[in-house]
């Protein structure tokens, strides 16, 4: 089937069989490192293709899941980047390669610089949602930055009213005052607020555990 590959090069033909290679590989083979090559060598040859972003994508996931490969996940995602800045799928290869310096490499400046970037678009859109909850626990759990962590977690929640990420960030807030600045009255407070402004929210029981956790507490 490679020497089929070789014959069509630059031919359509080549994704199906790039997709049977990688089927015969993980199915068959149980050769997951094997498979990711033909991922590479298709994207390698089809750059510019309308699919690439789907299948670097889906390389994105094999060294992470499979291969457990953050470095070479990242560099996936850089050059990514650096040849489609303009990509209609860049903003969100951005947030994961944020996420991924954030939660695997732990690189946080670089994950910060990341998200920053995104934040700065002011797109009322998920992925920007999702940045800005994300940046909390890099200013939080990266660089010890409390103040700072909910004052952009209450960012979120004020510029882009009820959006998914709105309950969380709260209950983050609440927990940031409980956990790490002891300042039970605003923990309180916060934790409230999820019980009152959110009330389809699945934090509601962590909410009321929470409450009682405190009470008595100043």
């Amino acid at each position: 089937m490679e020497d089929l590959w070789d014959e069509n090069t630059g031919s359509i033909a080549t994704l199906d069989i790039m997709k049977a290679l990688v089927e015969l590989n993980m199915t068959h083979l149980m050769d997951p490192q094997k498979a990711s090559i033909y991922y590479e060598k298709w994207l390698a040859e089809n750059p510019d293709d309308p699919l690439a972003s789907q299948y670097t994508m889906k390389l994105y996931d094999f060294y992470t899941d499979q291969l457990k490969d953050g470095e070479k996940a990242l560099h996936l995602l850089e050059n990514f980047i650096k040849a489609h800045p303009t990509s209609v799928d860049t903003m969100a290869m951005e947030l994961k390669l944020g996420k991924l310096n954030e939660q695997l490499i732990r690189n946080y400046d670089e994950a910060q610089r990341i998200y920053q970037r995104i934040i700065d678009t002011k797109q009322n859109d998920p992925i920007v949602h999702e940045t800005y909850f994300r940046m909390g626990y890099v200013l939080r759990d990266g660089f010890a930055y409390y103040d700072q962590a909910i004052k952009i977690w209450q960012e979120l929640i004020d510029l882009y009213y009820n959006n998914e990420y709105a309950d969380k960030a709260q209950f983050a807030i609440a927990f940031t005052y409980e956990t790490y600045l002891r300042d039970y009255t605003k923990a309180r407070e916060n934790y409230e607020k999820i019980l009152n402004l959110y009330p389809n929210s699945q934090l509601q029981s962590q909410a009321r555990e929470a409450l009682i956790r405190i009470e008595g507490k100043n």
